[in-house]
């Protein structure tokens, strides 16, 4: 596992958040780094792909107030790493009202071009 390995992840998976806060305007950052196979879990239990995913970001029922976010895990092995973090979530998904915390998995796989998203599983954090 190398430092510039970690430093990268850490600095996409803040990046994730910071363009989810954006919505729609955060596609195009989304479009490169999700892989076309990726399989996404929500915090609400319902399972998407990469075209879900970025629909989700343009739907207007989906905000956020506050969306912060802090990796707690990273693992690399060699073409492959897992990132554990949490997000901090106040807003609107499907126009309903959310608030809590998320423990989010996310598996990279190193591509040609750099590091993409394949699985991201999301689920309510115990106790929120």
């Amino acid at each position: 596992m190398s430092n510039s390995d970690v430093a990268e992840l850490e600095q996409i998976n803040a990046r994730m958040t910071e363009e989810e806060r954006r919505g729609a305007a955060g596609a195009r950052f989304f479009e490169t780094l999700l892989d076309d196979a990726l399989v996404f879990r929500r915090g609400d239990g319902s399972v998407t792909d990469k075209a879900g995913f970025l629909a989700g970001l343009a739907d207007p029922g989906n905000s956020s107030e506050l969306l912060t976010s802090e990796t707690r895990q990273l693992l690399v092995f060699e073409d492959q790493a897992m990132a554990e973090v949490v997000v901090e979530l106040i807003g609107t998904r499907g126009g309903e009202n959310v608030a809590g915390s998320f423990r989010n998995l996310r598996l990279f796989e190193r591509q040609p071009g750099g590091w993409r998203c394949v699985m991201w599983f999301n689920k309510r954090a115990a106790g929120s």
